[in-house]
């Protein structure tokens, strides 16, 4: 029985290459239109899947380890907001399957990134300060600052001229 089908395929497509006009699979096309519509509609998308570059500016300018699970990230797009969310296994299963069996949801997860809303960073995400715990053991020491004992408590005292310099801070 497969043998027919994938000689039946076969000669469609010879068929197809001859006329030039390209014929596709109805379900798959359909599919992708449903998976187009969904990420339109919904607002928890997976980020690595949607949007692998966003994943990997992150990875590289904070510095992030690939053994983070990257998987359990979704973009969270309300309004004019996008936050990237962190959920834990179970809420990334249930938040995997097709939209006909989705909640609607309002609001889930830790919120790890948050989009700036002005472009004068490097980064087009910063670091939510909720999440520090959770990615600190993943990040290098590119984006870490580490201080002496009172270094930033003297220097959010002492007498400084509106200019906060965490290389000052530092030394």
């Amino acid at each position: 029985m497969s043998k027919e089908v994938e000689e039946t395929q076969r000669k469609e497509k010879e068929k197809s290459d001859a006329l030039g006009i390209p014929c596709s699979n109805l379900t798959a096309e359909k599919r992708k239109m449903e998976d187009k519509r969904e990420v339109a509609e919904f607002p928890f998308v997976g980020l690595v899947k949607s949007k692998p570059e966003v994943w990997f500016e992150l990875l590289s300018y904070y510095g992030i380890d690939h053994s983070f699970p990257a998987d359990y990230l979704y973009e969270h797009t309300v309004g004019g907001s996008r936050n990237i969310m962190l959920l834990n296994q179970g809420l990334h299963q249930l938040m995997s399957h097709k939209k006909k069996f989705k909640l609607d949801v309002v609001n889930l997860g830790l919120k790890v990134f948050s989009m700036n809303k002005e472009n004068k960073s490097e980064c087009q995400y910063r670091i939510m300060q909720d999440a520090v715990d959770v990615l600190l053991p993943y990040m290098d020491i590119s984006r870490q600052i580490h201080l002496k004992d009172g270094a930033f408590f003297k220097a959010l005292n002492g007498f400084h001229d509106n200019q906060f310099s965490f290389k000052r801070i530092g030394q």
